[in-house]
């Protein structure tokens, strides 16, 4: 998903759980204003603009991005579980191979 088109689909999704909830519930907003909606939107933005540009192995869906956002009061859409498995895999290996390749270069040097 492209970053306007994130960013639009956030702000819809964030207005409709504040519209629908009863009792009303605020999107959390870390400056303190009531603009949480907005705020939420480009953190789902610029979460989409990292995964696109690679910077991100995964991207949450905005239900889960909501959840999280309201948990983390207004301090990401990613919560600590969302460190996935398959994410400490992948920087486990690349260490691993970093640690090869630097083995394997001071071998050929004391040669």
């Amino acid at each position: 998903m492209d970053t306007e088109s994130a960013m639009q689909h956030a702000l819809g999704y964030a207005s409709g759980r504040e519209d629908s909830s009863n009792p009303p519930v605020k999107t959390a907003d870390p400056r303190g204003q009531d603009m949480g909606w907005v705020r939420f939107a480009e953190a789902y933005a610029e979460g989409w603009a990292d995964y696109n540009a690679g910077r991100r192995y995964f991207m949450t869906n905005a239900r889960s991005a909501y959840d999280a956002w309201q948990v983390m009061r207004g301090e990401s859409i990613f919560v600590p579980r969302d460190r996935t498995d398959a994410m400490e895999a992948r920087r486990v290996a690349r260490e691993a191979e970093m640690s090869a390749t630097v083995a394997g270069y001071a071998a050929r040097c004391q040669k």
